[in-house]
């Protein structure tokens, strides 16, 4: 059976002024024990999928670019040592522009790292001073020719739109200069306001400019979809857009419900069928369970919690996460994994949408959401979900 690994390095250099993934800065001595703690953890968790073979990893955080070479090495072959790997696997490290030095990218194609997904978030330096990002605009641009010139095969770049008193011209001149780049794929977020960020409390402060009005937005996005096709790079999923065959298979393992292990705090599992894990966030407890300061405590697994989803959990799930993909849902599946929620009413609805123009059709019995449908995508599947309850 293939699997996926996604592993969470929650290190940081500084923190990024809208994020609220789990992250933290730490000296190199903790770097290093928890590079020990989850190598203790990787071995641990072979018995979750013993006949398994990964086809896809994925160094997540956080920023993973953080880890010295010798340490992402140390975290290779233990992860070569208990688990069988595809002859393609993909592997990812997500990195920061200012953490790559020349010849970066040849190292990590020595360790077999193959994909390298760098958090550009925007070619202005002012928008960058003002999400708190360490590089510059042409250091990042500079950096993804680098990776090119050193046969990185697979390069994707993360950028952020409706941010806070951006124009729909800067936003397309931005999206120019990004698919100008020698890269296969592009990730693209509306910036969200998480709760307790340093940008929210700016916004309710009103010390930064508001952001543009949803026309604007919806103008944005619009063009993403149009401006990447027109390139070669078309949608398959709501944020994400990659050259034919160039798409995140680790990322599309999770919308299409596959299983993964996930290692390190604030790490999240699932087993493929209805069982889902989720490590602590705390790399303190992590690290104590599993490299504990005294050598004569016995290992432990890291604190976590598990949870069974129910048909009614599954259901929403599969919902939520296959309209996001291009390729949307298809109505013979849900009738034949949950008939007694397909009925008239939920079949009225997707009419609905589908004659408003928010739903259309790419195959018979396939519904998938069109650019308007996908901007205001949250409604739609609150909706829908709403309307199986009542079939």
């Amino acid at each position: 059976m293939p699997l996926s690994l996604y592993i969470h390095v929650p290190f940081c250099a500084s923190r990024c002024s809208y994020c609220d993934f789990y992250s933290t800065t730490a000296p190199a001595t903790i770097r290093q024990r928890y590079v020990r703690a989850l190598c203790e953890e990787l071995l641990m968790r072979r018995a979750d999928f013993p006949n398994a073979a990964l086809r896809t990893i994925y160094f997540g955080g956080g920023t993973p670019s953080q880890l010295q070479m010798d340490e992402l090495a140390t975290i290779l072959q233990t992860i070569r040592r208990a688990y069988r790997l595809q002859e393609d696997v993909e592997v990812t490290l997500e990195a920061n522009p200012d953490d790559v030095y020349p010849g970066w990218g040849r190292q990590l194609l020595a360790l077999g790292i193959n994909r390298v997904s760098l958090g550009v978030q925007s070619l202005d330096d002012a928008y960058l001073r003002l999400i708190n990002r360490r590089h510059s605009a042409a250091q990042a641009q500079e950096v993804v020719r680098q990776l090119h010139s050193e046969g990185v095969p697979h390069i994707s770049i993360d950028l952020i739109y409706a941010l806070p008193g951006q124009s729909f011209d800067h936003w397309a001149q931005t999206l120019e200069a990004a698919l100008r780049l020698p890269i296969d794929h592009l990730s693209a977020y509306q910036l969200t306001y998480e709760p307790d960020t340093l940008i929210t409390r700016q916004m309710q402060a009103a010390t930064i400019p508001p952001s543009p009005d949803e026309e604007v937005v919806r103008q944005m996005y619009l063009h993403l979809v149009e401006r990447t096709a027109a390139c070669g790079m078309p949608q398959y999923e709501i944020s994400n857009f990659s050259r034919p065959a160039c798409h995140s298979r680790h990322n599309s393992v999770y919308w299409s419900g596959g299983p993964y292990i996930g290692v390190g705090p604030g790490a999240h599992s699932y087993d493929g069928r209805n069982v889902r894990r989720s490590n602590s966030p705390s790399l303190s407890a992590y690290i104590e369970n599993l490299a504990p300061t005294n050598p004569s405590t016995p290992i432990q697994p890291p604190p976590h919690q598990t949870e069974h989803l129910d048909d009614e959990a599954l259901l929403l799930e599969y919902l939520f996460l296959n309209l996001r993909r291009v390729e949307g849902i298809n109505l013979t599946t849900l009738q034949l994994r949950w008939p007694a929620n397909i009925g008239p009413t939920f079949r009225h609805r997707l009419q609905q949408y589908l004659t408003a123009g928010h739903l259309y059709q790419p195959h018979p019995e396939t519904y998938a959401l069109t650019p308007q449908g996908m901007l205001i995508s949250d409604y739609i599947i609150s909706e829908l979900a709403a309307a199986l309850a009542d079939s």
